[in-house]
């Protein structure tokens, strides 16, 4: 009634490797664990129906890169606490009231990492000790990029959106973020010449953009 393709009684522990995880049908979620699911490393990724990942009591995100995309739900759900640490974390969940990160407004902290969500709302951090920021109101499309540059112009991310959301919030954090003012492109057709890339070209550092529109934002501690 409800498939999942990855589910833990118990805690469950990621640490390296490489995960796939792909369901389409209603309730559907891709990895899921019934107490604490915490990923330390490893390459995961999750397309699903209902959330992509799951947790029950909390979701600890300590290193690793994780791109869950969700076409009915959350991309990332815990129906406890988030704490993010480290590593790259990539989520897409469908229009409100679905979200990127969702926590029920629980504790939400983010201390490190790289965090790329969007949804049609998402969970606010309840604590931040690395800048952030949750932008609103942006038309995200399925194909095309969202990318972030910071004052100097510099692109220091680009991300290829898997959900078209008409007005979606797009939550954002980096350690290269500085309080200072920074630009969200979004519907962005290419990007060429990046340095890196993760996901088959999900995810890309520098590089420069073709098209788009953009919004001004200030990342902020709390």
């Amino acid at each position: 009634a409800a498939p999942k393709a990855i589910k833990g009684a118990a805690n469950v522990y990621v640490n390296s490797g490489t995960i796939y995880a792909e369901t389409k049908n209603d309730g559907g979620e891709g990895l899921e664990s019934k107490a604490t699911l915490t990923i330390n490393g490893g390459v995961i990724e999750c397309s699903t129906y209902d959330d992509g990942i799951n947790a029950k009591s909390a979701l600890v995100i300590n290193g690793g890169c994780t791109y869950s995309h969700a076409t009915n739900n959350d991309g990332i759900d815990s129906n406890g606490t988030i704490t993010v640490n480290g590593g790259i974390a990539l989520s897409s969940g469908a229009s409100a009231p679905e979200e990127g990160f969702d926590c029920d407004q629980n504790q939400f902290v983010i201390n490190g990492g790289i965090m790329i969500a969007t949804g049609g709302a998402t969970s606010n951090p309840t604590s931040a000790s690395q800048p952030y920021s949750a932008v609103s109101s942006v038309s995200v499309t399925s194909g095309k990029y969202i990318a972030v540059k910071n004052s100097a112009g510099t692109v220091l991310f680009s991300y290829k959106c898997p959900n078209t959301v008409s007005s979606a919030t797009v939550l954002l954090s980096s350690p290269e973020f500085t309080k200072t003012s920074h630009t969200l492109m979004y519907g962005v057709t290419s990007v060429s010449g990046a340095t890196d890339t993760l996901f088959g070209g999900v995810y890309s550092i520098g590089g420069t953009l073709t098209g788009g529109s953009s919004k001004s934002f200030t990342p902020a501690t709390k």
